[in-house]
Parts: structure tokens; sequence; C-alpha cells
């Protein structure tokens, strides 16, 4: 046969059983993140996160019909010979802190998601067909939060 059959559990193939245990699938992931707290004056402040991550795994997957399944899954090509784009999100916040009495303090902020507004595919159509590699997720738009938190 061409191709191997995909676990029922994960189209990665089988959970290992310890950390150590080792599996067919060769590929790397990272992650990044970054963030900073800025005082910007009149009581503002400001944080920035930038948050980057690679893109998911994937190999081609084929659905073929068998004596016991109609449609059963295969793999064509092994996961990590292809990979999603990479996934860069950039949120802000900014608040104000207002004192009162002794050590009770109100928080007025607002978070911007997402602001610069990119539409990166999350996930895609990894089987064979007319809708191969089409995008069946993308990044949440851009959103804005308004919050007031209150401390004594």
């Amino acid at each position: 046969m061409f191709a191997t059959a995909v676990n029922q559990f994960s189209l990665f193939g089988a959970y290992p059983t310890n950390p150590n245990e080792h599996t067919l699938n060769e590929y790397t992931n990272w992650n990044a993140k970054f963030s900073a707290s800025v005082d910007a004056g009149w009581g503002l402040r400001v944080t920035p996160v930038v948050q980057s991550q690679s893109g998911a795994p994937y190999g081609r997957v084929v659905s073929l019909a068998t004596n016991y399944n109609p449609a059963q899954l295969f793999l064509a090509e092994p996961i990590g010979t292809r990979r999603q784009d990479t996934v860069t999100i950039v949120n802000f916040r900014v608040e104000k802190q207002l004192r009162f009495a002794d050590k009770a303090r109100v928080g007025l902020f607002f978070d911007l998601f997402n602001a610069l507004n990119s539409n990166t595919p999350v996930n895609l159509n990894w089987r064979s067909g007319a809708s191969f590699e089409l995008p069946t997720t993308v990044l949440a738009p851009r959103i804005a939060k308004f919050g007031v938190k209150f401390d004594w």
C-alpha cells in the first residue's frame, strides 16, 4: 500500500505513552512571546505583547474506501512534509489607575487584540481534492475590549 493508515484518535499518529518514547513524526515546533510595560505619562501604562509560533506541520491525506469502512483516511505524505503559515499576533493594553481612600484603586483599561488585523489561516484542509490546502479557520479579527477593575 502507498500510504499509512491514520490513527483514529489523531492525524499526528499515536500518542506516546511516556515523554521519552520515539514516534514516527519528526518535526520541530517553536513559539516566542515578547512583552513590555511602558509608562507613557499621565498615569497611562501601555503593554504591547507580540506572539509568534510556527505553523502546524501536516501531510496530504487521502480518503480511500476499504472493505470494512467506506471512508478511511490514509496519509499520502508523512506529517511534517508541509507546514502551515507562521502565526504572529500583536496585542496592546492601555491602563490608567485611579487611587482613592487609603488603598483602594480603580483601573480603567483598553485591550486591542490582533492589532494588525492579521488573517493568517490557522487550519487547512489536508485532504486531497479540489479543496486541498484551503483554509477552514482563520485568525480572529481585530477585537477591542474596555474594562474596569477594582482593587481594595
